[in-house]
């Protein structure tokens, strides 16, 4: 039975446990990682779209060579139908240091792992654990590879095996309960049409401002209790999804309803016409998270511990940012020889504090999916704080990629009196059956950029007016 010794094992040769390797080695290049993957060979996957902070992230880490094989992620577009007649709200892509991707993850997944071995990264592709002990600066593990049982030992342990969640199985751990209740049905159509036939015509914006067609931004498709993620990867192929909300679609029935909106929906049934699907996906509960974080010389991150909800595409963001966040602690532990108690439990309170906070967040979301006029609302203060707090600073402020936004004393009862008025205006709204009518129709634009110079800094104004000016339309309409 051979013997290894490793200073970090990751569990997971995924697109997070690559990265994460790969911020280590960076950052502590003679650290002895090693990456445990159980597939022999990656599988099509969900999960295809970036955001500013995970693309700023993933521009820094030196892997261009790799993403330039996929497309250019040109923006997001959130697309209504209100009595038969079409309304968007879109945020196109101008270029920065945050422009994103939509990644064909087989083909990156693949590649992250290949260029983790270029980096000295020990790769065992297929291996399995068999058996962990937990112990504290030396966890003992049985991996199962090539027919043969490898016993190692390992400082740090880290579970990036996603939903999976292989620490949470091993050590009992429950999750919480939530207020979210959301599932998921999703896949892959082969054969999809040109945007051109279904689509409205692009707007000048794009092709004036934008660093690309808005065929390739991230598309929704906004309905009652539920939205539909539309994401580009070429030409011929596209990730389908629908994330619903069961109270008012039963997890029983979700299935049923995604094929028939596929044939019936006016704008779907068009953008899918004639496209092959692979084999559908149905996640009955889609978020989940725990409350602990870490455990001895064990951490979980991303997926193996907590995930919410993929409406503006925060998972990849979230877990870059914890990636961060985590190297920074572990380089710590490698430097002193110990576990920082007081530092450790502040990263846990922090994880957990964000994770519920979306979960507040999105629970409230899902009550306005189908209207163009509050959704949009949402959207500009979604952004004016995503923006202000966590991408701008990182233009000028690189090191506040570890800094992860949570609501605090002055932004959680701001948030909660917001949404409290915003369910006043849709009761109002309903009780008079009428549908949005107080934004610019039928097509409007955020204000998110990334500006240089000063207008950097008079950007979180330029948000926040955008924001207000429509929020008080909303009110006087």
């Amino acid at each position: 039975m051979s013997r290894l010794s490793f200073d970090i094992v990751i569990l997971g040769g995924g697109i997070n446990g690559s990265l994460l390797a790969l911020n280590l080695k960076q950052k502590a290049p003679k650290l002895n990682i090693l990456i445990i993957e159980k597939q022999a060979v990656f599988s099509d996957k969900i999960g295809e779209s970036t955001s500013d902070v995970s693309s700023v992230f993933l521009n820094r880490l030196g892997i261009d060579h790799l993403l330039v094989k996929h497309a250019r992620k040109n923006g997001l577009r959130f697309l209504f139908l209100e009595n038969n007649k079409r309304l968007e709200f879109a945020s196109p892509s101008q270029k920065s240091i945050a422009n994103g991707y939509h990644f064909d993850r087989k083909v990156l997944d693949t590649d992250l792992l290949a260029e983790c071995k270029k980096k000295g990264i020990s790769v065992w592709q297929p291996a399995e654990i068999k058996q962990l002990d937990i112990q504290k600066d030396n966890n003992q593990i049985k991996v199962l590879k090539d027919s043969q049982t490898i016993e190692i030992t390992a400082k740090w342990f880290i579970d990036v095996s996603g939903r999976f969640r292989f620490l949470q199985k091993k050590l009992n751990i429950e999750n919480i309960p939530l207020q979210l209740n959301t599932g998921a049905v999703a896949t892959h159509f082969n054969n999809i049409p040109a945007n051109q036939s279904w689509d409205t015509p692009e707007h000048p914006l794009w092709t004036e401002r934008c660093i690309g067609s808005q065929d390739y931004s991230t598309i929704h498709f906004m309905r009652k209790g539920c939205w539909w993620w539309f994401i580009k990867i070429n030409e011929n192929r596209a990730s389908i999804g629908m994330v619903y909300n069961k109270e008012v679609i039963p997890s029983s029935e979700a299935k049923t309803y995604f094929l028939k909106q596929i044939k019936e929906d006016p704008v779907i049934s068009k953008a899918l016409q004639n496209a092959i699907p692979n084999k559908i996906n149905h996640i009955e509960n889609l978020p989940y998270m725990v409350r602990q974080y870490h455990y001895k010389n064990t951490a979980l991150l991303g997926d193996s511990g907590a995930f919410v909800d993929p409406l503006f595409s925060p998972g990849l963001d979230f877990v870059c940012q914890q990636n961060e966040y985590l190297s920074n602690l572990l380089i710590d532990y490698f430097k002193t020889g110990k576990k920082n108690k007081r530092k450790w439990g502040k990263y846990n309170r922090i994880i957990f504090k964000a994770n519920k906070d979306r979960v507040y967040i999105y629970k409230q979301i899902y009550s306005y999916t189908h209207s163009y006029d509050l959704f949009s609302n949402i959207a500009e203060y979604i952004f004016l704080g995503y923006q202000t707090f966590s991408v701008l600073p990182l233009r000028y402020f690189p090191k506040r990629m570890s800094k992860i936004s949570t609501l605090n004393f002055i932004t959680q009862p701001i948030t909660q009196l917001y949404f409290l008025r915003l369910r006043v205006l849709l009761k109002k709204r309903e009780k008079k059956n009428k549908t949005s009518f107080a934004l610019p129709q039928p097509v409007r634009f955020s204000r998110v950029g990334m500006p240089l110079g000063i207008k950097l800094f008079t950007k979180p104004f330029d948000l926040f007016w955008a924001w207000l000016k429509d929020f008080i339309l909303l009110n006087i309409g």
